[in-house]
């Protein structure tokens, strides 16, 4: 099993006086070039440090309790891995206790953030155009979940915040994901990129923040694909669906033409 360690944070060098007071932690939801749906997300959640701090140990508990690696959203969706053989009630249970410590431990005005790109319209752009993004939504969807993040890291308070990044450590995209932030570091004006302080990769097994942000894109990726699909969604809300949007979360949309006027922060080339 693994053990769950606290990450611990120091005062930026630069500026001592200012303590890093919010977390985002980001997670991916469908990948371009899987045959599998059709959305790509990436999404997470952003509280301060002290609701983290809270939350994780709980969520790490929960998740102990039950016998299980790390809570990933599409294994237990479809009873697969940890979750093969589970019952209806044994899944139930687990997926109200784990809701309940977000519920209970994050507030407003923390929300879940991120980004969703309907696949189909990433391929509708030119072969130029996906190639400046390196062939890949994901870049796309981090570079703006990264955006909103300092957005709200600047708007959420009455005084401007800053900011660390957190997301699931990728071997196939680990080095590009960090370029990415800070290619936002060096052409976000400079109100946003202020408010950036700190970029990290993680093994989700031992980052429960991590397993909240698959839970937060996962749900985000399965309303938008219902939506897309046709189906009625408003009268018989996932239940999960619909207390993450009680928070307010704030997911950034594309049509195609403000997906053609997206610019890549950093060059995709090999």
């Amino acid at each position: 099993m693994s053990t769950y360690v606290p990450l611990r944070h120091t005062r930026p060098s630069s500026c001592i006086k200012i303590i890093m007071t919010l977390r985002a932690y980001l997670d991916d939801s469908g990948k371009q070039h899987d045959p599998v749906g059709s959305v790509a997300v990436v999404g997470g959640m952003i509280a301060t440090v002290e609701e983290w701090d809270k939350l994780e140990p709980e969520w790490f508990a929960i998740v102990c309790n039950y016998g299980i690696k790390e809570f990933k959203a599409a294994d237990f969706e479809h009873s697969r891995n940890d979750f093969e053989g589970w019952s209806k009630e044994k899944k139930d249970k687990l997926h109200s206790q784990l809701t309940e410590t977000i519920k209970r431990n994050v507030h407003a005005p923390c929300k879940p953030i991120g980004a969703l790109l309907p696949k189909i319209k990433f391929q509708c752009l030119t072969a130029e155009e996906q190639a400046a993004w390196g062939n890949d939504s994901y870049f796309l969807c981090l570079q703006d979940s990264i955006q909103l993040a300092a957005i709200h890291a600047l708007e959420l308070y009455r005084e401007p915040e800053n900011i660390v990044i957190h997301c699931d450590e990728q071997p196939e995209s680990k080095t590009i994901a960090e370029r990415v932030y800070y290619g936002c570091k060096e052409h976000f004006p400079a109100k946003w990129a202020e408010r950036l302080s700190g970029f990290g990769m993680y093994d989700s097994r031992k980052t429960p923040g991590l397993q909240v942000a698959d839970l937060v894109a996962y749900e985000c990726n399965r309303l938008q694909s219902d939506i897309l699909a046709g189906n009625n969604v408003i009268d018989k809300l996932r239940a999960t669906a619909n207390w993450l949007m009680k928070y307010q979360w704030d997911f950034e949309h594309y049509t195609l033409i403000n997906l053609k006027d997206k610019k890549p922060l950093i060059h995709y080339g090999r």
